[in-house]
């Protein structure tokens, strides 16, 4: 997938012609039949699996807390929302801290991807998020930027206990994020609403503890905590099993730290397929086979409790941005935005577009070059000066919304043929929108002129979608507003 994605993107940078379909890398989720089953278990995983679910899962009751990895994914739509607990005095740059979401991703969906497809897990891919970082010393967080959530309440932390690196002392300041936000806090009441909503909640703490020990850390339902320089390390590649191991305590999975066929032990005649386990520390650096199969019959075994798991409604609430461009989904549409999107067509690593559909302003199911110029004319049309309206103006803008929306079908025809119906379409509109400007009464400046033409392709643009409205109302000046705010039905005229 990354190589096709790769390909695709720089031949549409080199062409500036041909699109990118955006929607292959946007995980669509559906509540399906699978076509993996239990029935499909090796024989030879048959005894280990069973001995560990009686001995060590189910009599130690780790699944039994409906707060599970496997609960907070279906109670979130198929998301997982972390908050960084940095209790450090390490700095991290902007580039450090968009790399711990990666990170935290690219192992989250190392699990997932052995659920994907077996016995109605409803996720091929898990979206995860970091919502906000909570620290001891908010100026550990270099060049800020103004859409990151930043929580410094702290609470004296006593650390006698904690194991040490020997070099290090660990901060008496344990930072956290408001407790109505968080998961932990209100599993148990199913009817419980975040303040803000559903995504503004936290599952889980990313914990990263100065002090702690380079090697080790220690995970459950409630996050994973390790070092400060282990995660820094980490992000480079580095260890990242650790981390792995740890989310599988999530999901509810034990440690093996006892001999074979023991209590604390892992099963008599020890690990089939010869690759041991992630989760006996030090014996795999990978997931498994075998833990992988182990994840699947603990889904088996759990699936049905009732009352636990709402698999009719798992599939996410759709994504739509409130403003036209803004591909990184945070409300505001800005230069990082463009940023954000010519990086992903040169297929720039870890480059992520949150909202995608929110970038392509051609309304044609994909992402190219010709998206990214229109974003930067939406910019600039933004500033443009406003105008005194006409009625027939008003009306013509109307009229560019009706075009876009008339010529669908036809656009749909004209790609089966391999036409780019989105610049004729484009053209289309421009030619109606010309005449009309050439009926409108009075003289018009040339600048007058550019502002109406940049009023136009937001109308243009805007009509492409629902949520997508120019707005151009008749209070003496004609001016842009965010389409947020108000409908292109509101538009008046005297």
């Amino acid at each position: 997938m990354k190589h096709k994605k790769a390909i695709s993107a720089l031949l549409a940078a080199a062409l500036c012609l041909t699109g990118i379909s955006a929607q292959p890398f946007r995980q669509e989720v559906s509540v399906t039949a699978s076509a993996v089953s239990i029935s499909d278990l090796p024989a030879d995983f048959q005894y280990a699996t069973d001995w560990i679910w009686t001995n060590r899962i189910e009599r130690e009751q780790s699944t039994a807390r409906r707060n599970t990895i496997f609960d907070q994914v279906i109670a979130g739509k198929g998301t997982i929302n972390y908050v960084v607990k940095w209790q450090s005095y390490q700095t991290v740059t902007y580039e450090q801290r968009q790399q711990f979401e990666t990170m935290l991703s690219t192992c989250i969906n190392a699990w997932n991807d052995w659920l994907a497809g077996y016995e109605n897990w409803p996720y091929d891919h898990i979206d995860v998020n970091v919502t906000g970082w909570a620290v001891i010393d908010k100026n550990c967080l270099l060049d800020l930027h103004d859409n990151e959530t930043v929580y410094t309440d702290t609470r004296y932390y006593d650390a006698q206990y904690d194991t040490t690196n020997g070099r290090d002392t660990i901060p008496d300041k344990e930072p956290y994020a408001p407790l109505e936000l968080s998961r932990f806090e209100h599993f148990t009441d199913t009817n419980y609403e975040y303040p803000g909503g559903l995504d503004k909640r936290f599952d889980m703490y990313m914990w990263a503890t100065q002090g702690f020990p380079d090697i080790g850390g220690c995970g459950g339902d409630w996050g994973q905590r390790l070092s400060d320089t282990a995660y820094l390390s980490m992000i480079n590649g580095s260890g990242i099993h650790v981390l792995e191991h740890e989310i599988g305590h999530g999901f509810g999975m034990t440690d093996f730290y006892g001999g074979e066929g023991e209590s604390d032990g892992f099963p008599p005649g020890g690990f089939p397929s010869g690759e041991n386990s992630i989760m006996m520390a030090g014996s795999a650096a990978k997931i498994t086979d075998f833990d992988g199969w182990m994840l699947r019959y603990m889904w088996t075994k759990i699936k049905d409790e009732p009352g636990r798991f709402d698999l009719a409604n798992a599939a996410p609430d759709p994504v739509v941005s409130a403003v036209t461009g803004d591909v990184d989904a945070n409300g505001v549409f800005e230069k990082r935005d463009i940023e954000l999107l010519r990086d992903w067509l040169i297929a720039k690593p870890e480059t992520v577009l949150n909202d995608w559909q929110a970038g392509d302003l051609f309304a044609d199911g994909m992402l190219d070059a010709r998206d990214l110029t229109l974003l930067k004319r939406l910019m600039f049309a933004d500033e443009a000066e406003p105008v005194q309206p006409e009625t027939r103006l008003l009306t013509a803008l109307h009229s560019s919304r009706r075009i876009w929306q008339s010529t669908a079908p036809l656009c749909r025809h004209k790609a089966q043929r391999g036409l780019s119906c989105s610049m004729w379409i484009s053209r289309t509109a421009n030619m109606t929108m010309h005449q009309a400007l050439k009926n409108c009464s009075g003289s018009h400046s040339a600048r007058q002129m550019k502002t109406v033409r940049a009023i136009h392709l937001r109308a243009f643009l805007h009509s492409t979608a629902e949520h997508r409205k120019a707005v151009c109302i008749w209070t003496g000046r004609c001016s842009v507003i965010r389409p947020k705010k108000i409908s292109l039905s509101t538009i008046k005229t005297r």
